[in-house]
């Protein structure tokens, strides 16, 4: 009682710099905040060489201006299958193997049942960011409509909450996934209260810097064990019963679990040329013929780049390879017409081409024609021999004559010492 008294009658060392203090609270005023009494006191340390205590300033503060309103929140409890909350926390020092390690762990909770995936990783780059989400789903059984994030730099580019821009990679990842982003607003952490919770419970659930694994490996698979046990045995609020049993009951209102893409690192648009090839760090990539003149996706991912039309992978390549011009063989196709005529004809095309080229025996040497290849609705008597717009051998009075000549026995026209087919032509266009 006696201390009260005498704190109570004790003037205040910041009295002194009470025009200071003023004019601090004046100006931070009209803030949705209160007055930052910690900033205020660092101001009157470097500023004004103030040498008392920031308790000292604190009770001046609340005796003078009195203590600020109370800030309310309303909880919220969604929905099944509406939300998932998802954070990154970090371990300074874990024994995994090589020594002690700093790693990652991503943790996902789906806000409905308090379900969570904790998933390891050494890096927080890109692909690790998505390659863990790709984890965590697996492991929630489902997607859910919303995805709550924090701002991380692999998911928001530019500005922070509901007006950041999200990286062109991410973007690109949650669409073909097939869930939307909520970006958390900077500085409010109970906007994800339940994935700071299971941040927190991570480390006590997991209890991991005391003890060391094997590899990586064996840490995911202890930490998943854990997991199970904790749902099996935590009570869900908004249900009343385990976690474990909440899950089960949101699975069916989760999305279907897709494809889930090959996690990536660059994502890019691109139109295909007109000779079936689109450009992507510095090499060509060959593209099949039906996505001429269209704009195509292209993916950089570890080991190697995806291009994908409306959504599908169309074609694969191996990443950051010697060659400059990669075509794959299996986007070619390759077909030899043999006709009864003095001369063989051998098409060569990609996919979907009308570029054909007709080899002759002409004077002791092999001579070349390029021909345009019509499509079936087009021949009206074209270019093949008969001209009934039919191939060698088929319709038409050339073909039926060489189908007599052939049952007959008959040599193939032409002369004796021409070799038994053309050359090789081995590219495509």
């Amino acid at each position: 009682r006696y201390h009260l008294r005498r704190v109570g009658n004790k003037p205040f060392q910041v009295q002194a710099w009470a025009e200071v203090v003023e004019h601090w609270v004046e100006g931070h005023r009209g803030s949705t905040r209160p007055t930052n009494v910690r900033a205020l006191h660092e101001h009157l340390v470097y500023e004004w060489g103030y040498e008392g205590s920031y308790r000292s300033v604190l009770r001046y503060v609340r005796r003078r201006y009195g203590y600020p309103q109370v800030r309310t929140y309303r909880r919220v409890e969604t929905p099944p299958g509406a939300q998932c909350q998802t954070d990154w926390v970090e371990f300074s020092r874990l024994d995994v193997g090589g020594g002690p390690e700093p790693l990652s762990a991503l943790v996902t909770v789906l806000s409905h049942s308090w379900m969570l995936a904790i998933v390891w990783s050494r890096t927080k780059d890109q692909v690790a960011w998505l390659s863990c989400h790709n984890q965590g789903f697996k492991r929630l059984g489902g997607i859910p409509a919303v995805n709550r994030i924090t701002g991380v730099k692999t998911a928001i580019a530019k500005g922070a909450g509901s007006r950041g821009e999200l990286t062109p990679t991410y973007q690109a990842y949650a669409k073909a996934v097939g869930f939307h982003v909520d970006a958390c607003p900077p500085g409010e952490a109970q906007a994800k209260g339940k994935v700071e919770a299971k941040a927190r419970l991570s480390r006590l659930l997991v209890g991991c810097e005391r003890r060391g694994w094997q590899s990586l490996e064996d840490l995911q698979r202890w930490t998943d064990e854990r997991v199970e046990r904790w749902a099996q045995r935590m009570i869900c609020p908004a249900t009343g019963h385990t976690v474990y049993e909440s899950w089960q009951a949101e699975i069916p209102f989760l999305g279907p679990l897709p494809l889930l893409p090959e996690p990536f690192d660059v994502v890019v648009t691109r139109l295909v040329g007109r000779d079936c090839t689109v450009r992507f760090e510095g090499r060509t990539y060959a593209v099949p013929f039906a996505y001429v003149g269209t704009q195509v996706e292209v993916r950089g991912c570890a080991g190697k780049v995806q291009i994908l039309a409306q959504g599908q992978v169309v074609q694969e390549y191996r990443r950051h390879t010697q060659e400059r011009i990669l075509i794959d063989p299996a986007a070619i196709k390759v077909r030899p017409r043999r006709g009864c005529y003095p001369h063989h004809r051998w098409e060569s095309w990609v996919v979907g081409s009308r570029r054909s080229w007709s080899f002759r025996w002409n004077n002791g040497r092999w001579t070349c024609t390029q021909h345009w290849r019509r499509w079936p609705d087009e021949r009206r008597g074209g270019f093949w021999p008969g001209g009934s717009g039919q191939d060698p051998g088929g319709a038409g009075a050339a073909g039926a004559d060489a189908r007599r000549r052939k049952a007959a026995g008959a040599p193939h026209r032409g002369g004796e010492g021409r070799p038994a087919s053309p050359p090789v032509f081995g590219w495509a266009s």
